[in-house]
């Protein structure tokens, strides 16, 4: 463990200024990019989970608290080298008459985007909580400062295209396993009739009560059919 930061420098000092600065949500400080990363891990798993081992300097518990949803402990490890990265070279920034794009601030976001869709695959999310997840990944952002922040550091929507693929591909494998659980629960049988590699399928409930039922009513209907045709003739 670090004695002088707790997890880096990086982590440290935006902990520290999530915290000066919550009273004053309005103000700069707590608009940062720094402290915006914090903000999202709070809005992701909590403030407990992120302050109480930050009060504690338990940087295992941290360390855990961010894999909860299946965010795994390797890129827990990137993230937090991401996060140093961009802290240091965004303080060289401070020193420049005009600040240059950190590549890092990609990197960053697109680990905390995973997060969120892992929460999201194990957690009901409120619309609420995603619109608010999409603020502070200056997705639907109106704030001047941070806009003209978003646009130094990401002018093509990058992290907006990024985080709209991953909800997709979310999307479309929940679709996937719902259209698997409604067939599981029937069952479709595949018995070979021929070395042509053609199947025959049939179709069961997998309960031979229910399937006497269904047969009757398959029977049934047919009976039926055929008498509206007999006597339309």
């Amino acid at each position: 463990m670090n004695n002088k930061y707790f997890i880096n420098e990086a982590f440290d000092q935006a902990i520290k200024l999530y915290v000066a600065s919550s009273l004053n949500q309005n103000g700069l400080v707590y608009n940062s990019f720094n402290v915006i990363v914090i903000r999202i891990l709070v809005l992701i798993y909590g403030e407990d989970r992120i302050l109480n081992p930050y009060y504690l300097r338990d940087e295992s518990a941290f360390f855990h608290n961010l894999t909860i949803y299946g965010f795994t402990l390797m890129n827990v490890l990137s993230f937090k080298d991401a996060f140093l990265n961009f802290y240091e070279e965004d303080k060289k920034n401070q020193k420049l008459k005009y600040q240059k794009p950190i590549i890092y601030f990609r990197t960053v976001l697109k680990y905390l985007i995973d997060m969120f869709i892992l929460k999201k695959k194990q957690t009901s999310i409120s619309y609420e909580e995603e619109e608010k997840f999409l603020d502070l990944i200056y997705v639907n952002n109106n704030d001047p400062y941070r806009y003209s922040y978003k646009y130094l550091m990401d002018k093509d929507n990058y992290i907006e295209k990024y985080y709209y693929t991953k909800l997709n591909d979310f999307d479309i494998t929940k679709t996937i396993n719902l259209d698997t659980n409604m067939l599981s629960s029937y069952q479709l049988l595949k018995e070979p009739t021929t070395s042509n590699n053609i199947f025959k399928f049939k179709l069961t409930t997998g309960n031979g009560y229910v399937d006497i039922l269904l047969l009757m009513s398959v029977i049934v209907t047919s009976f039926s059919i055929i008498s509206i045709l007999i006597f339309s003739l």
